[in-house]
């Protein structure tokens, strides 16, 4: 994933107890792991694997020039990953520590996405530098142990520059066996950032089929940003992220961008494959998409209502229109405490969509919030505390939720960034932490 009542949960007496949105008590002393020492690490991705161990992504602490802790945007960042038992403990067996650190490219590597491939092996997708200081769309592959595999791409890893500047991965998903299409973003010709796409065969390749030479600019003009990525039954590939410049984020909103199993721009979904949709009355933008077995797909993000930053979602048919039956029009707001926002989503098997972000009330800074949706857009009130759950973490001055996933046996799984004397989104004047937490 180049990138949003009050509840602490954590009583039930016994996992038997724990109701839905509550935290897991099973899980770690009360559902809740906040990395706290070491140095930093920016999580931004998470994924369960068949025996519910846990496997967080993201990448390490560049520190800022100013030494206080606060991470830089850029700089000599690298890959980085952990992995935790299903009882909340460090896997110390995975990559030795249970901490997997990864510099690709040169300079800085940050991992946005994860992808299990089958065999336990696990694909990072974000960005890196190449040899030449460009940025470009980058992949490694490791085995179940940990360790990189050197039969993916060059030595475990690629680097691919896309378009005419700066490239980015910010989502990855399969296209069935160990095949994958990354979605970010890539400047075109004129320099306007566009939602980029590109699909690789198993062996970390570029799939030349897709696309020119396997990859896409596209999205609605003249700027664009794609921050997820679904593959639909049919294989058509599923963008959304943010329409508009980010130099103007007023006039920022819902972007989607489909395209056939070729690469080809999905015309009958939009013009040039592409769809802009106003969530709110003011600005929104797309996290996270989600695919429907019929083909339908489901973004989770942002928007402005009034002065208020709410959490909000948008489902959109495969002919490209809003689908009137998601809460009437298409689009479901949430407002959660002062402000909110959805970073990530998923779909359990019951079909209902599950938010994960953050929220802030009251004067404090940013904590988790979890929104459960119905298949009709309307929020699942048996869920949390009114549809929404809320969490802390002890010893933190702020901890948003970045990433989710679910278990096998269902309970969710929400990864993020827990600040420790900082705040705002990149900790100022503190540094980020792992923060994980289960919910039942």
């Amino acid at each position: 994933m180049l990138g949003l009542g009050l509840l602490f949960c954590g009583a039930s007496a016994s996992p038997a107890a724990a109701e839905p949105g509550d935290l897991d008590p099973s899980f770690s002393t009360d559902g809740r792991v906040a990395a706290l020492g070491g140095d930093g690490f920016v999580a931004r991705a998470v994924a369960v694997q068949p025996d519910g161990k846990i496997v967080v992504a993201g990448y390490s602490c560049a520190p800022a020039e100013a030494a206080d802790g606060t991470c830089r945007r850029s700089g000599a960042s690298s890959f980085r990953m952990t992995r935790y038992t299903p009882d909340g403990g460090l896997d110390t067996d995975f990559g030795g520590s249970g901490v997997v650190t990864t510099a690709v490219g040169t300079t800085r590597s940050q991992a946005f996405a994860i992808l299990l491939q089958p065999g336990g092996r696990i694909v990072l997708a974000g960005v890196a530098r190449d040899g030449g200081g460009r940025d470009g769309f980058a992949l490694v592959r490791y085995d179940a142990s940990g360790s990189v595999d050197r039969s993916f791409g060059e030595q475990g890893s690629s680097i691919v520059p896309v378009g005419n500047g700066f490239a980015g991965i910010a989502d990855v998903t399969s296209t069935g066996g160990d095949g994958l299409v990354a979605a970010g973003v890539a400047s075109d010709a004129a320099g306007n950032t566009r939602f980029a796409l590109a699909r690789y065969r198993a062996d970390g390749t570029l799939d030349g089929s897709f696309g020119q030479g396997g990859t896409v600019l596209g999205g609605p003009a003249p700027a664009s940003s794609a921050l997820g990525v679904t593959v639909a039954p049919n294989g058509d590939a599923i963008a959304a992220g943010l329409s508009g410049a980010a130099s103007e984020p007023a006039s920022a909103r819902f972007g989607f961008f489909r395209t056939r199993g070729d690469g080809a721009a999905d015309e009958t979904f939009g013009p040039g494959g592409s769809q802009v949709v106003a969530a709110g009355s003011g600005s929104s933008f797309a996290n996270a998409v989600v695919g429907l077995q019929d083909g339908r797909a489901v973004a989770a993000g942002s928007a402005m209502q009034g002065e208020r930053q709410v959490m909000a979602f948008v489902r959109m048919t495969p002919d490209g229109r809003l689908d009137a039956s998601f809460d009437g029009d298409g689009s479901s707001l949430v407002a959660v405490g002062d402000g909110a926002l959805a970073a990530d989503a998923i779909r359990d098997a019951e079909g209902r969509l599950i938010a994960f972000g953050q929220t802030a009330s009251g004067g404090q800074d940013w904590r988790f919030a979890l929104a459960r949706l119905g298949t009709d857009g309307m929020l699942d009130r048996s869920f949390g505390t009114g549809g929404v759950a809320i969490t802390s973490f002890a010893g933190t001055t702020s901890a948003r939720a970045t990433a989710g996933a679910q278990t096998p046996d269902g309970r969710l799984v929400a990864a993020g960034i827990a600040c420790v004397g900082g705040s705002g989104a990149q900790c100022a004047g503190g540094s980020p932490r792992l923060a994980l937490a289960r919910y039942a």
